[in-house]
C-alpha cells in the first residue's frame, strides 16, 4: 500500500519475508508457481488504457524481466479464487481506496496450503493525478510497488533501512515520480527474496 504520510517501520521490521499483501497487514506467501496477471478494464474497476499498459509493461519489467520470477499475461481475467491453477495471481485494477492512498495489493483469495491465490493490485488514477508532479511516472513506480507486494515484498517509508542495504527501490512508500529507475525496480535484496521463492 502507498499511503502518504505514513510513519517510518522501525528497522528491525523493516523487511520481514512474506511482507504484508492485504491492507490489514496480514502476511501471506504467493504461491510460487508462474505469475500469472491480467487488467480488469471493464466494470466499475475498469483501468484505463495508460494505465493498463504502464502495469503490464512494469510486470513484465520489474518483475519478468529482472527477477527469476515467470510473468505471463492473461487477456481475459480468471477471478476464480481458491482453485490452486495459478492464474491470475495478480488482477490489476483502478479504483478509489481512500484519500492519500494511491495504490493497495490485498488478498483475494487463498490456496488450501496457505498461500495467495488472487491478489488484487489497485491503482487510484484520482489520488495519483492528485498528488503527483508527473502522473505517468507515478503510476509506474506505484504500480512496482504494488506488484512487490503480489510477490511477498514489504514496504518501507523514507531512508531505505540497512537491512534492505540502505538502498533505495520502488517498495518505498510516498510519492516518486521523478522516473529514476530506482523507483521503478527493486533493490538486490528484493530482489534475492522474489528469487528465492521462485
Amino acid at each position: 500500500m502507498i499511503l502518504l504520510g505514513a510513519a517510518a517501520a522501525p528497522p528491525a521490521l523493516a523487511d520481514p519475508w512474506p511482507g504484508g499483501i492485504d491492507p490489514n497487514g496480514i502476511l501471506v506467501h504467493p504461491d510460487s508457481g508462474d505469475h500469472w496477471y491480467c487488467v480488469n478494464t471493464s466494470g466499475e474497476y475498469g483501468m484505463p488504457a495508460h494505465i493498463a499498459n504502464n502495469a503490464r509493461a512494469v510486470t513484465d519489467d520489474a518483475l519478468g524481466a529482472r527477477t527469476q520470477a515467470v510473468t505471463r499475461y492473461e487477456s481475459t481475467c480468471d477471478l476464480t479464487t481458491g482453485d490452486g491453477d495459478g492464474r491470475s495471481d495478480t488482477v490489476w485494477v483502478e479504483a478509489f481506496w481512500e484519500y492519500g492512498v494511491l495504490g493497495v495489493a490485498y488478498c483475494n483469495g487463498m490456496n488450501s496450503n496457505g498461500t495467495c491465490d488472487r491478489i488484487d493490485a489497485l491503482l487510484s488514477e484520482t489520488e495519483i493525478n492528485y498528488f503527483a508532479s508527473n502522473d505517468e511516472n507515478e503510476y509506474t513506480h506505484t504500480a512496482c510497488h504494488e506488484l512487490g507486494h503480489t510477490v511477498g515484498l514489504r514496504h518501507y517509508d523514507g531512508a531505505p533501512p540497512s537491512d534492505i542495504g540502505g538502498v533505495n527501490d520502488c517498495m518505498n512508500s510516498g510519492v516518486h515520480d521523478s522516473g529514476n529507475i530506482l523507483w521503478r525496480t527493486y533493490n538486490s535484496h528484493h530482489v534475492g527474496h522474489i528469487n528465492a521463492w521462485f
